[in-house]
């Protein structure tokens, strides 16, 4: 008997359930969509540089109606994705927006045309609609947790500048092996001597820290296919490690195809990558990165121009979402490394962040990467000041619920983090800082930070993220509990986490 009332108040529940979905998407259909007219890209730009100016981030569900039905109808390809209670352990949600959207659209539910892919493991699905009233519909419903789509906020001669900015910094960054402090050395270290210095890196190699048995992701754009160590070099010039690489990169991102190599001949366009694992896990020889001994895992996540930028084109955000997943399926790697950014907060790649951290990954990524920094200043601040780019501003720091991921920067060299500046190519909260004497950037000073980690680590394997944090607070300019608003808990000192026995 008893099992009959759960089964009629199951029945019951569910028909009240049908019934409401039924009364909402009728009431849905019955607006009227058709006096929106298509705004000109500058005036939906100039709208949403200042949602940027105003909230600091942006997302395209922050948009009203005619402003997103705007970015759609401008996109190149209509495209959404569309995404549900992360927290749901049910099909309710899902199956609510896949009733609705199938439903608007006046197709089958199971129409792969429509329903490109469905995460269960992100909590999303990407659709291919035609409707406006499709989108603007299925913004409404309340099982709709966020929405993204795919227009390229930037116009042709602002990514070239871009890119002109972008190649002109990697040509000034060609000689990798070059040390720039020949006194700071175990063997001449790395692309960023001073800043290795700065930081007593060496002292942790005299005391033996390597990195050894530590696995770092490291997310970027294509590898220099000529490296020797890190593209046809295999395992990374260094047998006592790991070195693996691969591509959740596509273009378009849509296609069925496979993806894209995680190399390539360009070594310009490549340097970029090449130097951020370069930083974190170059082997011992004529240069050394911070954890030299440290297994990496490479995953390509962004076309070749102008690589460390997210927001367009699509596939790029859809690349970084995916090689986010993929880490975050590898139970091996243990640090995830990412200078890449953008302006936008994408639903998808906020989703596959989260899926890293509560699968125990310890994430840095840089809070203003070069060249978007000039970008954010022309566009929408004068000054990029504390602008943090996305996925950066997910930070511990920033007050969000992403608690082991970390924001990182650069600042000129000082005495004081209480006087610190934000070096010239370096912007953004953070959560910890890299000290430049000369140059420097947000990217490099986020590898070196996740070397600096993977080094702690390796060396008390027994720990766990919240231990190796304190660690790294504790050998730094302030501590857990006294964070600089902009410059967090500062610059890592390598000999005082040696002097001080691990702290």
């Amino acid at each position: 008997m008893k099992n009959k009332h759960l089964l009629f108040v199951s029945v019951l529940f569910l028909l009240i359930q049908s019934c409401q979905h039924s009364e909402e998407f009728s009431t849905l259909e019955t607006n009227d969509y058709k006096h929106i007219e298509t705004m000109p890209k500058a005036q939906l730009n100039a709208a949403i540089f200042d949602l940027l100016k105003k909230q600091g981030a942006m997302e395209w569900n922050d948009l009203n109606d005619e402003q997103l039905a705007s970015a759609f109808l401008l996109a190149d390809e209509k495209l959404i994705t569309v995404a549900w209670d992360y927290e749901s352990r049910t099909n309710m949600e899902k199956e609510a927006i896949i009733n609705f959207i199938a439903q608007s659209e006046g197709k089958e539910t199971n129409d792969k045309e429509v329903f490109i892919e469905i995460n269960d493991k992100l909590k999303l699905m990407d659709v291919r609609i035609e409707k406006v009233e499709t989108l603007l519909g299925v913004r409404q419903l309340s099982e709709t947790a966020g929405i993204d789509v795919y227009y390229n906020i930037f116009t042709e001669e602002e990514l070239e500048k871009l890119a002109r900015k972008y190649e002109s910094f990697l040509k000034e960054q060609e000689n990798l092996n070059a040390p720039r402090n020949s006194d700071c050395a175990f063997g001449n270290i790395q692309p960023s001597s001073d800043a290795a210095c700065n930081h007593e890196i060496p002292a942790a190699w005299a005391a033996r820290l390597s990195g050894d048995g530590i696995k770092v992701g490291v997310i970027d754009g294509a590898l220099n296919s000529s490296n020797s160590v890190f593209g046809s070099g295999g395992n990374g010039g260094n047998s006592a490690r790991t070195f693996q690489r691969e591509s959740r990169y596509k273009s378009p991102w849509w296609y069925w195809g496979s993806y894209a190599s995680p190399l390539s001949g360009n070594s310009l366009i490549n340097g970029h990558g090449t130097q951020m694992m370069q930083i974190i896990g170059n082997p011992p020889g004529s240069s050394a990165g911070a954890a030299y001994d440290a297994d990496l895992y490479f995953v390509r996540s962004t076309g070749l121009l102008v690589s460390v930028l997210i927001d367009a084109p699509a596939e790029n955000t859809v690349g970084v979402r995916r090689a986010f997943e993929r880490l975050a399926s590898r139970s091996d790697v243990k640090i995830i490394s990412m200078s890449q950014g953008g302006l936008i907060t994408w639903s998808g790649v906020r989703n596959a962040v989260r899926l890293c951290n509560d699968n125990g990954k310890m994430i840095f990524m840089a809070g203003g990467t070069f060249p978007l920094g000039e970008l954010v200043a022309d566009l929408i601040f004068g000054d990029p000041g504390n602008f943090t780019l996305f996925p950066a501003s997910l930070s511990f720091n920033g007050g969000s619920d992403f608690s082991y991921v970390f924001s990182a920067t650069g600042i000129e060299g000082t005495s004081s983090i209480e006087d610190a500046s934000w070096c010239t190519q370096c912007f953004g909260r953070a959560d910890f800082v890299v000290e430049f004497t000369s140059g420097g950037s947000s990217s490099e000073s986020t590898a070196l930070t996740a070397g600096m980690a993977a080094l702690i680590w390796a060396n008390e394997p027994h720990l766990n993220r919240a231990e190796v944090l304190t660690k790294m607070a504790a050998a730094s300019d302030r501590f857990l509990t006294n964070p600089h608003p902009d410059f967090g808990y500062g610059r890592i000192n390598m000999q005082q986490y040696v002097d001080n026995e691990g702290l």
